[in-house]
């Protein structure tokens, strides 16, 4: 007997017989398992090759036949080998049970269990162990093209966007025929390209998706969810047109496939793009995603999008609701395994702080935000905990340090492409200039800033600010 993650191998039994008349002529199963608290659990296993023949049997063997086989079952459940293990000594019910163990199904393993309760960093080394295993299983390609995808979406989900992306080409390697599916793996390799800092790649990826579901029916859903990933990667970076062409034609797509997630998804990226244009057309997108996502059981995206309810709310002044909203986030994405949008929500508890002047409690989120978003690395956090913490330097005196934190962020905002956040790291050195008694400074470079602004069409509540600090140098 061995016992591995990828396959759980087994011995059970079977016998005919019973002595409750109820169930006279039905096979009985007996199922005995070593290791039983690992191997998982059989789902309503049944034998009716046995069952058609269960008067040859007992003609044969009696009340009692036993025989025993060897199974091993893959990650997703399916019995990949069976092998007699010991006969009955007759041969038409070892063949009979052997058909019929063929076609069980088993409970998902460890790996499985894990990222169903949002454990990935666990999920991750279960799977992984389980792939190294695989080789001598007999799984097919499309078994193992699946257990890949499965470890890129928990790997990417605790922020391990290297290990995250290898397990995604894996997977395609193995689909290359099947257009949908590799479509779907273009748009989850553009993601992790894009948590890793590099929009241009992201979109790339994204448009190679599209590219390779051309001249095929199928795969409509996922040109729907290829376009809202492009229409999220240009709101990051500041294209609020080309965003929200994108993101609209997203709800007509979900809505005509039924997909609810992917509708969600596309609201809550609406109230972000109508709300940093200062528009109330943001009302009518924001309180329609976190219902779905409560429904559909999804920890993750629910902590994305009571953190933004809580941006919503430190942009209208009502901070105490906005820190609450962000601790709440703060905890499903804990919750779900993800350690990156937990840092985000910190980080936006450390700017209310800011605000209000609790320099050092500030700081503190702001710390251990940057030392999460180091670890997987996730580029656009990092320059967002730099240009926080250089605003925390500013506003304490420190400016010589202020000054350097600062241009380091718009530095690596701007090799990113992501323009919007160059803007706003621009506009907290405009405010450094003021605190720092140098008006002219800062007036020169507020005028710069306000017409980059007007040029990118959106982030209004920067213009505001730049005015009030124009106004003050």
């Amino acid at each position: 007997l061995s016992l591995l993650v990828v396959s759980g191998c087994a011995t059970t039994g079977a016998s005919l017989g019973s002595e409750n008349p109820s169930v006279k002529g039905t096979a009985r199963l007996e199922l005995g398992i070593a290791e039983a608290n690992t191997f998982p659990a059989a789902l309503s296993p049944s034998l009716p090759s046995v069952d058609r023949i269960g008067h040859q049997v007992r003609a044969a063997l009696g009340d009692r036949a036993v025989a025993a086989v060897d199974l091993c079952v893959s990650p997703k459940g399916n019995v990949t080998k069976v092998e007699l293990a010991s006969s009955s000594t007759y041969a038409a019910f070892d063949a009979a049970l052997m058909k019929d163990a063929k076609t069980w199904r088993y409970a998902g393993l460890a790996a499985a269990r894990a990222r169903a309760q949002w454990a990935p960093a666990d999920a991750c080394t279960l799977y992984q162990r389980a792939l190294g295993a695989a080789g001598s299983l007999g799984i097919t390609d499309a078994e193992l093209a699946s257990t890949y995808e499965e470890l890129g979406d928990c790997a990417e989900l605790a922020g391990r966007y290297v290990q995250a992306a290898d397990a995604y080409r894996e997977a395609r390697a193995r689909v290359r025929e099947n257009a949908a599916r590799s479509a779907e793996l273009c748009r989850k390799e553009g993601w992790v390209r894009e948590r890793s800092g590099s929009y241009s790649a992201a979109l790339r990826w994204y448009r190679r998706g599209v590219r390779v579901l051309e001249g095929h029916d199928e795969g409509a859903l996922v040109r729907t969810q290829l376009a809202l990933a492009e229409g999220a990667a240009r709101l990051r970076q500041g294209r609020y047109s080309q965003a929200l062409g994108l993101l609209h034609s997203v709800v007509q797509g979900a809505q005509r496939h039924q997909d609810e997630a992917t509708l969600a998804h596309a609201y809550y990226l609406l109230d972000w793009a109508y709300t940093d244009l200062g528009s109330d057309e943001a009302l009518h997108y924001r309180e329609l995603s976190l219902p779905v996502y409560q429904r559909l059981g999804n920890l993750a995206r629910e902590g994305v999008v009571v953190s933004n309810l809580g941006i919503d709310a430190y942009f209208e002044g009502r901070w105490a609701e906005a820190v609450e909203l962000y601790e709440r986030g703060r905890v499903a994405s804990n919750r779900a395994g993800d350690v990156v949008q937990a840092a985000t929500a910190a980080n936006n508890i450390g700017e209310v702080y800011s605000d209000q002047g609790r320099l050092a409690a500030a700081e503190e989120m702001f710390l251990d935000a940057l030392a999460t978003w180091q670890r997987a690395p996730f580029p656009v956090g990092i320059w967002l905990a730099t240009s926080n913490l250089g605003r925390v330097a500013a506003r304490d005196g420190r400016f010589a340090e202020a000054a350097d934190l600062l241009g380091k962020a718009r530095e690596g905002f701007g090799a990113i492409g992501a323009e919007g956040y160059v803007v706003e790291t621009q506009s907290r050195e405009v405010e450094r200039h003021v605190l720092a008694g140098e008006p002219a400074a800062g007036e020169e470079l507020s005028a710069q800033t306000v017409e980059r602004v007007r040029r990118i069409g959106g982030l209004g509540h920067l213009g505001v600010m730049l005015l009030r600090l124009r106004g003050c140098a």
